[in-house]
């Protein structure tokens, strides 16, 4: 990932990931997995009118500077860190393009369902490791780690649209809705087929789900 690519990454705000929560649900306290500068935390505030944000940062740098968005910050990691909750703390986690960056993305998933109340919602967005270039590629020997995309060199974890289901409801979740997206060419191609091959034409999974 270049040096812009990555500023954008930090200060990205995940609209798109936040409008997969039903209409009308009230928040009052959330936490930002991997929140960046805390973008994205601070919209959340502002549309439902949140009474606390925290968030997760690994980098030290970044977490600072996330202090300004997110009314707690801890510099830590959701993996291996003991971290400071509560069972049934929190009415949202969202985990927006973190769990494949982690060694260990389903035992993450597990002790953030733990945080969560009955009620609460788990979002998250993944790549697509199905989408079609990989797997043409695959067919002639080629899997090149890149800067950024779906195969940017810091992932660790990949999943399709069937085991990123599968890691989330393996940690109690149950899933509300799930959307895909692709772009102009491939949503063309995606109406002319039926839908038939969304999972091999969409490069990015998204998930809403409920703990119960």
């Amino acid at each position: 990932m270049s040096r812009d690519e990555l500023e954008k990454y930090y200060d990205h705000v995940r609209k798109d990931v936040i409008d997969l929560l039903p209409a009308g649900i009230v928040l009052s306290k959330t936490l930002d997995v991997g929140c960046g500068r805390g973008a994205t935390s601070r919209y959340l505030k502002e549309k439902y009118n949140i009474q606390e944000t925290i968030g997760i940062e690994k980098c030290e740098s970044i977490a600072r500077q996330a202090g300004e968005n997110v009314d707690r910050i801890h510099s830590m990691s959701v993996e291996s860190d003991e971290l400071p909750f509560h069972p049934d703390e929190f009415d949202l986690i969202l985990c927006a393009d973190v769990l494949e960056h982690l060694a260990d993305p389903w035992r993450a998933v597990e002790r953030c369902a733990g945080y969560l109340k009955s009620g609460g919602y788990f979002l998250a967005s993944l790549p697509n490791v199905q989408n079609w270039k990989i797997i043409l590629k695959l067919l002639f020997g080629r899997w090149h780690y890149q800067e950024s995309g779906l195969l940017d060199r810091s992932h660790l974890r990949f999943f399709t649209h069937k085991t990123a289901v599968e890691m989330l409801e393996s940690a109690g979740l149950s899933i509300i809705s799930v959307k895909k997206t692709m772009g102009p060419e491939m949503r063309l191609m995606n109406i002319l087929t039926c839908g038939l091959f969304q999972d091999l034409l969409s490069y990015r999974i998204y998930m809403c789900a409920q703990k119960l």
